[in-house]
């Protein structure tokens, strides 16, 4: 502070005590890394893209490993970038199909993707993350690779399906297992 004349006489201050302030900003660095931690190390896939361009912004290790694609190539791009065919995929019709009509659902794919160096079937539930206007600005994709589960339920069906037929065909050998004995019944008798 000075004085009229311009001369110093000493120093104002406020003191603010910011320990909340701190500590609340430790506990959401803390919370983000949990977060981060949990979803990359969730099984699954799970990928975020921007809801305007249908890009991916977000990947875990899964992702990677289920698509053969290190994070660095998905980044920024499309489903369109990785279509073999170099035509959209199943998902992105329907991926902005939801998003215009501002949906969330679940899909199951027929993957064209590299699924580690091969094709297989995925289940890929979708959610709309809105913006606080209301918007969607995200669509998180969790993707579970059910190729195994598919094979196996397969597997079962058909087995069902030979068990039903030995079941008709035994049903037909008693028939003809009855008949032949009332006919053997009648010439005996």
């Amino acid at each position: 502070m000075f004085d009229g004349v311009g001369r110093f006489r000493g120093y104002r201050c406020i003191v603010r005590d910011i320990t909340e302030r701190k500590r609340a900003v430790e506990e959401s660095g803390h919370n983000q890394a949990l977060l981060a931690s949990i979803i990359e190390n969730i099984p699954h896939m799970i990928f975020v893209k921007d809801a305007k361009t249908l890009k991916f912004v977000r990947f875990n290790q899964a992702g990677e490993q289920l698509l053969g694609y290190p994070r660095a190539e998905l980044i920024g791009k499309s489903d369109y970038d990785f279509s073999p065919s170099r035509k959209p995929t199943v998902s992105r019709p329907w991926t902005a199909k939801y998003c215009n009509a501002g949906n969330s659902s679940s899909i199951f794919l027929k993957s064209r993707s590299k699924l580690g160096g091969r094709e297989g079937d995925c289940s890929i539930p979708k959610v709309l993350i809105n913006g606080d206007d209301g918007t969607p600005r995200y669509l998180l994709g969790i993707s579970e690779d059910i190729t195994e589960r598919k094979h196996t339920e397969c597997v079962e069906r058909e087995r069902v399906r030979a068990l039903e037929q030995q079941q008709i065909a035994l049903c037909e050998l008693a028939k003809h297992d009855a008949i032949y004995k009332g006919n053997l019944k009648r010439r005996c008798g």
